[in-house]
């Protein structure tokens, strides 16, 4: 797309985005008052695993011109300024937001800070600029042109998921789960919003206030973009083994380190991530179990809201080298409770036993690790 082409789009963008933002819905059923929202229990219209579809019609007169420009657009993939236009509607606001009085700052109240300090979680919050999300999923890095989901692990309000999806075609499923329930509702408005101005487009396949979302493309292939509130460790082992990228940048707190590494060993193997921790730091929590993780494209920085522009903040990406399985207490060499709680005993099971052990503690030390998470290829 040329830079003609680009600024073109940008303002059939803005031609076509009618700003009527829906209100904030204040029960927690499926909006059923919305005079412009029916509800359809048909599985024939989209093949969703959800019941309880929603779809948005009659939305806001738009030039049919800018609407198709949109359209055939989005199919083949936004550009930078594309999407970063399209956003800054999507989202009311300047998209790429600094310092630390962001939306997803200021949006934080006593029932996120109350459910955090109940679930042993982290308030600290941050975002990756749109040039920054760009830099990243490039072919040295995520590699997204190439990959058919992708997860937001900790999506905040949802930007990087969304611009992802707009961005990449290929991506057939987006998913963002956030814990703190107000940037969840800023991350749900502006799907709704979406579905509203853009209803020949756009439809919302799935609903349920404050709790989860999802929308879809129209025509083409499926593609859908979903936001969950809960937990990331809530994400089950089966849904694990279909992720292909994963965008952690997540400040998880020490105390959650051994289940951070279960979580993370599930993941399939040759799956890319990104993480905001160093994950040898983290692996010390288990010292008995291997490493499964190698570290690519070392000293990978991306610009975020609370870094340097020139910098950029210093990011840790992985792959998944081992299968699942390499966890010692699935041999039997531990108890599941005391590994769920993060205390780790050598309990004996019977005859060669020890033997094991000291397969695992000469083959999986320090040093190896290192070797694993920095080969020399690199």
């Amino acid at each position: 797309m040329t830079e003609t082409d680009e600024k073109a789009l940008c303002a059939s963008v803005t031609d076509a985005h009618a700003v009527d933002p829906l209100s904030e819905h204040t029960d927690d059923e499926e909006v059923d008052e919305e005079p412009d929202i029916t509800h359809t229990t048909s599985e024939g219209e989209d093949d969703y695993p959800h019941a309880g579809h929603i779809v948005i019609k009659n939305g806001p007169a738009k030039s049919k011109a800018a609407m198709a420009s949109l359209e055939a657009a989005l199919h083949a993939g936004l550009g930078l300024a594309a999407v970063t236009a399209f956003m800054t509607d999507v989202f009311g606001g300047y998209v790429d937001e600094v310092g630390y009085r962001t939306s997803g700052h200021r949006c934080i109240d006593t029932r996120d800070r109350r459910e955090a300090l109940q679930k042993g979680s982290s308030l600290l919050y941050g975002e990756v600029l749109t040039t920054g999300v760009v830099s990243m999923m490039d072919r040295q890095h995520l590699c997204a042109a190439h990959s058919r989901t992708l997860y937001d692990l900790g999506m905040g309000t949802g930007k990087l998921a969304l611009q992802t999806w707009l961005q990449f075609p290929n991506l057939e499923r987006v998913v963002g789960i956030e814990l703190a329930h107000s940037r969840y509702l800023i991350a749900e408005r502006s799907l709704i919003g979406i579905a509203h101005n853009f209803p020949t487009i756009f439809a919302l396949v799935s609903f349920k206030h404050g709790e989860y979302i999802c929308l879809r493309f129209r025509s083409g292939k499926p593609r859908y973009i979903e936001f969950r509130r809960c937990d990331l460790f809530d994400i089950t082992p089966e849904e694990q083994q279909d992720m292909e990228v994963v965008v952690l940048q997540t400040d998880i707190p020490e105390s959650l380190f051994c289940q951070l590494c279960r979580f993370l060993n599930r993941f399939c193997q040759g799956t890319r991530f990104l993480t905001y921790l160093d994950m040898c730091t983290v692996w010390e929590a288990m010292p008995t179990a291997p490493f499964p993780l190698c570290r690519f494209a070392p000293n990978s920085r991306f610009d975020t809201s609370w870094s340097s522009k020139d910098l950029g903040h210093r990011f840790f990406l992985w792959r998944k080298l081992h299968p699942r399985g390499c966890w010692v207490e699935e041999l039997g060499l531990f108890e599941s409770k005391q590994v769920e709680s993060g205390v780790h005993s050598s309990r004996r099971k019977g005859k060669g036993v020890s033997k094991l052990r000291a397969f695992f503690s000469r083959g999986f030390r320090r040093a190896d690790k290192l070797a694993r998470c920095y080969p020399a290829s690199e």
